[in-house]
């Protein structure tokens, strides 16, 4: 065991990499499928992408200096099926009618071998039948295939990077992989007592992608963001907007981007931003039907040029007044007094519908207009 465990360490420290790669695709592959993310079936995925990753690592590493391999003699396939068993029977030295010889042989490195591939591919068998729902034959099929990737990968010096192999291609070690998926495949309901069974964490999706979650809005509003800035950051490179927009470019900038992404596009679209149609949200009213174009101006006005400025609003007249006494008079303290309670109230009214987790934000109710859900009318139709 504590052959392996520096394999697996090194499977500890690239896998957070991959997630990382692998995390946006996801989160946006199931909010287009399903409408939601399910905790327990991304457990599954990232455990059966950790799996992978560190069988694949056991089977090359550690990596040999290079100038060991190139004085290495050439290693020749093993072609010969089934030969573990004779090896077994030699090197273990087991007598079939002497009982005291069976344990010394289960602990030969002739078994171990054999126990460590059918061990190694037995969680295939079980990913594969429990969430991917495949047949035993398909089961065969893609065990086969990536074992014949991992002894192809030892076979090529990883795939060249050393000039001749540094560990045996085998043909037994595609038999016991294989069987040990098949041997996974079978004992999958024993494994499937303890889980909800595909179909439910389908059915638990659906469920939760009826209803469309704050972290699904917000996710689709990162992606809009994300666009626009990247398309700000562009054309400020190639077209230099401040000789275009030699006045206050930010805030004309800041006006059209609005105007555009979350008011004409949605008009064009029937409810949908960039981000919207990517996670299959669409923007509707409280009764479920389209919006009218005033609907999308109040609801993104509201929220783009009174209830996000407001606070940055109020900061920057108090920078005024510190900086210049003159300008204090009745009609600009009440402004900031003004914005300095409906700050507040916005913050504790947005804090308060989120704990209770309750469908629409403050511009919501105030513009009747709502997020739905795309994913099961397209489902259905």
């Amino acid at each position: 065991m504590k052959y392996y465990l520096p394999q697996i360490q090194t499977g500890l420290i690239i896998f957070p990499f991959i997630a990382i790669l692998i995390t946006i695709p996801y989160i946006i592959g199931q909010y287009r499928k399903y409408g939601a993310v399910v905790m327990v079936r991304t457990l599954i995925i990232y455990s059966f992408i950790f799996y992978i990753l560190c069988s694949y690592l056991l089977i090359i590493l550690p990596l040999p200096p290079l100038n060991e391999v190139e004085q290495m003699v050439n290693i020749k396939p093993q072609l010969i099926p089934f030969s573990f068993v004779s090896n077994f029977i030699i090197k273990s030295e087991i007598i079939w009618n002497d009982s005291s010889t069976y344990l010394p042989a289960l602990r030969s490195s002739s078994f171990l071998n054999v126990l460590f591939n059918i061990v190694l591919f037995m969680p295939f068998g079980i990913y594969l039948r429990y969430y991917f729902k495949r047949s035993w034959s398909q089961v065969l099929l893609w065990a086969f295939i990536l074992s014949l990737f991992f002894e192809l990968s030892q076979l090529t010096g990883l795939y060249g990077l050393y000039p001749k192999a540094y560990r045996i291609f085998d043909v037994d070690d595609l038999i016991t992989n294989t069987f040990g998926a098949f041997f996974g495949y079978l004992v999958t309901p024993i494994f499937s007592l303890f889980m909800p069974s595909r179909d439910k964490i389908d059915d638990l999706s659906y469920q939760k992608g009826l209803i469309v979650s704050y972290t699904r809005r917000l996710f689709a509003t990162t992606i809009d963001w994300s666009i626009i800035i990247f398309l700000v950051l562009t054309l400020d490179i190639f077209f230099n907007l401040s000789y275009l927009l030699p006045t206050n470019k930010y805030l004309i900038v800041y006006i059209l981007v609005v105007f555009i992404t979350f008011m004409l596009i949605p008009m064009i679209t029937k409810g949908y931003t960039i981000g919207k149609y990517i996670v299959k949200i669409r923007l509707r009213d409280l009764e479920g039907t389209p919006l009218r174009p005033f609907q999308y101006f109040v609801r993104y006005g509201l929220l783009y040029f009174v209830i996000i400025p407001s606070p940055a609003s109020m900061f920057y007249l108090l920078s005024i007044l510190v900086e210049d006494h003159t300008l204090i008079n009745t009609l600009l303290v009440l402004i900031i007094l003004t914005l300095s309670l409906f700050t507040i109230y916005l913050l504790i009214d947005s804090f308060t519908r989120l704990i209770r987790k309750e469908k629409l934000l403050l511009y919501e109710v105030l513009t009747k207009t709502k997020n739905t859900s795309d994913v099961m009318t397209q489902e259905k139709l």
